[in-house]
Formats: structure tokens, sequence, C-alpha cells
């Protein structure tokens, strides 16, 4: 399937409210995963945790695909298919790569915890 996109570019009014989307939707991103950073004050609530960290994985993999190949959509046949597969496999990537981090975060963590109580 190929595709031709001849749109024009979006107003003013269109970009203040794309903006805006985004600002909104990192918001919430924020909102989801705050309790990670007031964990000792409050009590964590477990599904905002997850949901904000599945919601930073699919943005950033987005952001991370919509920057890495810009120059490519500018091609003018594009194939539907093969966008759709790099974007899940950047996803992926982020998520790897998230997890990852988060791991060796929880690993450190522990050994700290296990080096404090034997002494």
């Amino acid at each position: 399937m190929v595709e031709n996109s001849h749109a024009k570019p979006p107003s003013r009014r269109e970009r203040r409210g794309l903006y805006l989307l985004n600002i909104a939707k990192w918001a919430i991103v924020v909102w989801l995963l705050w309790p990670l950073l007031t964990m000792q004050a409050e009590r964590m609530s477990l599904w905002r945790v997850v949901l904000g960290v599945m919601l930073v994985v699919i943005y950033v993999g987005k952001m991370f695909y919509d920057f890495v190949l810009d120059h490519f959509k500018q091609k003018k046949e594009r194939y539907t298919v093969v966008d759709l597969l790099m974007l899940v496999a950047f996803i992926a990537v982020v998520a790897l790569l998230i997890g990852g981090a988060m791991l060796a975060i929880g690993l450190y963590v522990m050994k700290q915890l296990q080096e404090g109580s034997a002494e």
C-alpha cells in the first residue's frame, strides 16, 4: 500500500492545539509516575506506576521513531505496513532499555538494603 500525502501545514491554531495536547499527555504521565518520587511519604499505587511506565515507553518510542525516521518520511512513496513495523520495533527497543534500567536500579537498591541490614 503506497501513501501519498500532500497535506497543507497546520495553522497557528492547530499547532497551538497540538502543543497543548502534548503538554497534557506528558502531564498525565508525570501524574501517573509521581508515586515513584514520593514512595516513602505515601503508599504507592501499582496500577498508576505500571500505566505511567507503559505510556512513557509508548511515547518515547513514538518520539524516537518520529525523530530518527523523519528524513525517510520525506520520500514520495511510503509503505504503511513497514512504517507500522518500524514503530513497533522502536517501541520494543525503548521498552527493553527502560526495563533494563529499572532492573539495574532495583538490583542496586536491593544490594544497598542488604548491605545496610548486614551491619
